[in-house]
């Protein structure tokens, strides 16, 4: 629907809003959308569900209002009081965080499974750079391309250090 308008709930503020506006430039348009920077991991929402609604998939939570609830900024609380038609909830998976909550990951997964409903939870895996991981187009290599946790801490920098394709601009 060209008129509906979408929510972008995304970790950071810099290459996952990049990504997204490139994307919807692209590929929608005239799609109306906002995006909504979390400023943190999945690790750390994960754990603000698991201890203030243990049972987060009974009791039917809504996440604008959780974050809504947290936030600080005027403009952003306006963005999360909205409504929109579909929400997309977009995350690295850090599997080198301190205090992972995988299960409780799971349990997201399930629960944001519908972008009309709860929200709909994509994983970047490791990390939203994962888009850029190439050194040629079309690389074969890419779905068996692993990556250790030692390498994850590391990340952006490799990607940065073999990618060909690091402006963003020049996706189309």
């Amino acid at each position: 629907m060209q008129n509906s308008k979408i929510l972008f709930i995304v970790e950071g503020e810099n290459d996952e809003v990049a990504f997204v506006k490139r994307l919807l430039a692209k590929c929608y348009a005239n799609h109306h959308y906002e995006i909504y920077s979390y400023r943190c991991n999945i690790h750390v929402l994960a754990h603000t569900l698991i201890n203030e609604y243990p049972s987060f998939e009974d009791d039917e939570v809504d996440i604008q209002l959780i974050l809504k609830s947290k936030e600080i900024e005027n403009s952003k609380r306006r963005i999360l009081s909205q409504k929109y038609q579909d929400v997309f909830l977009i995350f690295d998976f850090d599997p080198q965080h301190v205090n992972p909550h995988f299960d409780t990951i799971i349990r997201m997964l399930d629960y944001f499974s519908d972008s009309a409903d709860h929200g709909k939870l994509f994983i970047n895996y490791p990390m939203m750079q994962s888009y850029k991981h190439f050194s040629i187009l079309p690389d074969d290599s890419f779905i068996e391309r692993r990556v250790s946790i030692d390498e994850c801490r590391i990340y952006k920098r490799l990607v940065g250090e073999m990618s060909a394709f690091t402006d963003i601009n020049k996706y189309s």
